[in-house]
């Protein structure tokens, strides 16, 4: 889709600036004109990754033209792929040993995070050990515990991940699960 974007010439010292209107706060520079398409892009990508957002339709060129807030620039219209943005969490299938499992289920419950939580975060802090590019949003955020041992809490990542709980862990506990989390907590002191 053609999206309008405007654009700060720079100079032999500076980079052209980049605003993207119908994306709030989303902002690209690019040292050259032949770079400033793929920098949008990018920039789009990094916004939208990780967002349960809709997609905006372009505003038409005339609506933005006009306004008093864009001078002294020009402006471009960008072809964005909206393809490659993906906006929402998706459920996967994993196969790992039960032991491994239940060793994370209690991990994860102790620090008041859900499965898909856990997962998400040790894979963004593996790739980021490993020297993956990083994203706006790499930095994870480890969610607080709740009072109450189960209650689903949401985990803000880099990747789309969903907030739910496991049905399981949503459940009551029972004495089994107790006594594991009890056994993990002495292990971890």
């Amino acid at each position: 889709m053609l999206y309008p974007v405007y654009v700060h010439p720079g100079d032999a010292s500076h980079a052209h600036g980049v605003i993207v209107p119908d994306f709030a706060g989303c902002f690209s520079a690019a040292d050259s004109w032949d770079d400033l398409p793929s920098k949008v892009q990018e920039a789009v990508e990094v916004y939208c990754e990780g967002e349960d957002v809709e997609i905006p339709q372009p505003t038409p060129l005339d609506d933005l033209v006009h306004s008093p807030e864009y001078s002294d620039g020009v402006w471009m219209l960008v072809d964005i792929d909206v393809s490659r943005l993906d906006t929402r969490a998706r459920r996967v299938d994993i196969t790992l040993p039960g032991r491994l499992l239940r060793k994370i289920d209690a991990f994860a419950a102790l620090q008041g995070e859900s499965r898909s939580g856990f997962l998400a975060r040790a894979a963004v802090m593996a790739m980021q050990s490993a020297g993956a590019p990083a994203g706006r949003r790499t930095v994870v955020r480890r969610a607080k515990a709740t009072s109450k041992v189960g209650k689903a809490v949401k985990v803000k990542a880099a990747s789309s991940v969903s907030s739910r709980a496991p049905k399981k862990a949503r459940r009551a506990p029972s004495t089994r699960a107790l006594k594991q989390r009890k056994r993990a907590r002495r292990r971890t002191s």
